[in-house]
């Protein structure tokens, strides 16, 4: 339904000039006496702030409120998650990653020239078990910590 400034400021209780500063970007249709017409669903949208100037797409502040809470709780129970040694923080696992490619790039090097036999793949993958082994280490770790402080 389409309704005018004075409309809007019958239904509202508003002052004019108020409803014409807030109501500077949203779309209208002209009307009779170079009046501007508003759909009066957005515009009391906009009115009563519910959502952005003509955006009807925008969070409510209770909306916007609701998916912050959902974040943090996914944020607390990855903290606990990691606290619990269930998972290992990511830079630990980078560093442990790069130390056992670097040493395979290390192994590779001293081979140059070389034939790739049996024994230095197993080399090599054992590098990348060790990395492995590392992690868990860590993660046992991190669980002995958190058991002795509750």
């Amino acid at each position: 339904m389409l309704a005018s400034e004075s409309d809007l400021a019958l239904w509202t209780r508003k002052d004019r000039k108020t409803i014409r500063a807030k109501l500077i970007d949203v779309q209208h249709k002209k009307g009779p006496r170079a009046s501007k017409l508003f759909e009066s669903d957005v515009a009391l949208a906009v009115l009563y702030g519910k959502v952005e100037k003509g955006d009807k797409n925008a969070l409510t502040p209770q909306e916007a409120a609701r998916r912050l809470t959902i974040k943090r709780t996914e944020e607390i129970d990855l903290n606990m998650e990691v606290l619990r040694g269930k998972r290992i923080p990511l830079e630990i696992v980078d560093a442990s990653e790069d130390k056992a490619i670097t040493n395979c790039a290390g192994i590779l090097k001293a081979s140059e020239g070389k034939v790739l036999t049996a024994e230095l793949l197993q080399e090599i993958f054992a590098e990348f078990r060790n990395m492995g082994e590392a992690l868990r280490e860590h993660a046992k770790h991190i669980r002995e910590e958190a058991d002795s402080g509750e």
